[in-house]
């Protein structure tokens, strides 16, 4: 029973050794891109490298993630959330 406490001990320390030594990625904010009243939702599809996002006033924004830019604004009506199909 000692030894199989100690085992369980050693590897529970390994395992938080090796936890804490996992790089630890920030966010940072690179643009701020006015997309319209009330910002709800996103999308990103990484194949075009395209933002979308739904407005609170029934418009999906689509951005540029290379530039940062909007490229076009969709009215939509009644917009309830957003995906991609890649």
């Amino acid at each position: 029973m000692y030894r199989r406490t100690i085992a369980s001990m050693l590897a529970m320390a390994l395992a938080l050794v090796l936890g804490a030594a996992a790089p630890a990625y920030a966010q940072t904010v690179v643009a701020t891109i006015p997309v319209g009243a009330g910002p709800s939702s996103v999308a990103v599809n990484a194949r075009t490298n395209r933002i979308y996002v739904t407005n609170g006033n029934d418009y999906v924004s689509v951005i540029d993630g290379a530039t940062n830019a909007v490229v076009t604004t969709l009215a939509v009506g009644d917009v309830a959330g957003v995906a991609v199909n890649e």
